[in-house]
């Protein structure tokens, strides 16, 4: 029986940490409260067309507009990416986290509404995501972001590692 958990172990260390291995197959988790996210939208949009503003639409529900689309790499959850950024509660504009020096995480530890938006510009690029609050912070809300609030970051992509 050791020998067998043995010969398991080894394998899995031997063919299952592939360093060299570029694919990625993680994708944004989607499992959100449908109906939220239909009022999100809907909050969205009306934001977006009182204030006159285009954006893009996303099948996720996010809108995007994309200032500079950028020229560099192109990024998966799977990638470190090092961007500035601005936030803002959507229902009074007021900015709630502003990071002027440039910060590297890696994409998948971002909120959903970064995962799905920063992916669409390449390193160099500029994109102000609209974010529903059920990719954001949901219902439960966090410091300086109340519950179910629409977010919208401003979001400079430096490097993509």
């Amino acid at each position: 029986m050791r020998i067998v958990v043995y010969i398991l172990f080894f394998s899995v260390l031997v063919f299952g940490c592939n360093a060299n291995d570029d694919s990625c197959n993680l994708q944004p988790n989607l499992n959100v409260d449908k109906t939220q996210r239909s009022l999100d939208v809907i909050a969205i949009d009306k934001y977006l067309s009182d204030n006159g503003l285009f954006a893009h639409t996303d099948e996720t529900g996010i809108r995007y507009a994309i200032t500079d689309q950028g020229s560099g790499a192109e990024s998966s959850l799977c990638n470190e990416v090092t961007f500035t950024y601005t936030a803002r509660l959507m229902s009074t504009s007021e900015v709630f986290l502003e990071i002027d020096a440039p910060q590297t995480e890696e994409l998948r530890n971002l909120i959903t509404g970064l995962q799905i938006g920063i992916p669409k510009i390449n390193s160099s690029g500029n994109i102000i995501i609209y974010i529903p609050s059920v990719y954001g912070y949901g219902s439960l809300g966090t410091q300086g972001v109340p519950p179910n609030e629409n977010l919208i970051y401003e979001v400079d992509v430096i490097e993509i590692d």
